[in-house]
């Protein structure tokens, strides 16, 4: 994501030609200080980044940071993700989500998934789960890099089988263009 004062959110395009056609998708990574603020107060000044986002997607990612989650300051990440869950849930309008624990390869405690777990069933219903990570799995080869996300980026492409509201792009011939929102804090 870039910085300074007028932070935009980092957009990564991926135009992906497979078996059953094509897509493209517009992956959104915006600066977590929109979404910590927008997840207490959805209308905040300094929010309106997360809520253009929360509006324009048509697949909601909500990122849990196994680092943070696991860290010094555990209890403080806790709160923020569950506050990010509950606004999540109030804004998703019948759109897919996933919970995507990043850093999966950070252990973190059997305790605090329980609770987020518990937390993403009571604000969310029916949602995804996914586990992702840069690093290689155990006894993977070291040329396959990563876990975990090639399962993700198949479910966004799968749930493009569900009628979303129509996003407004500025040219009508990327009718194909979904915007895929990870908010995280």
């Amino acid at each position: 994501t870039s910085s300074g004062s007028g932070r935009h959110p980092g957009l990564l395009h991926l135009d992906l030609h497979v078996d059953s056609g094509r897509h493209d998708l517009l992956f959104a990574d915006a600066p977590g200080e929109w979404f910590s603020r927008w997840s207490v107060r959805r209308d905040a000044e300094d929010a309106a980044g997360a809520a253009w986002l929360s509006g324009a997607a048509d697949v909601l990612l909500v990122i849990a940071d196994s680092t943070e989650l696991a860290g010094e300051r555990l209890g403080t990440a806790r709160a923020n993700l569950l506050s990010l869950l509950r606004r999540t849930g109030a804004e998703r309008r019948g759109r897919p989500v996933a919970l995507v624990w990043t850093k999966c390869d950070v252990a973190v405690s059997d305790q605090m998934r329980s609770a987020v777990k518990h937390a993403a069933d009571l604000a969310l219903g029916t949602y995804e789960t996914f586990s992702v990570s840069m690093h290689a799995a155990p006894g993977q080869e070291p040329y396959n890099r990563g876990q975990g996300l090639l399962e993700l980026l198949d479910w966004v492409v799968r749930v493009g089988d569900v009628t979303f509201p129509k996003t407004v792009l500025p040219h009508p011939e990327q009718d194909l263009l979904r915007i895929v929102g990870g908010v995280h804090v």
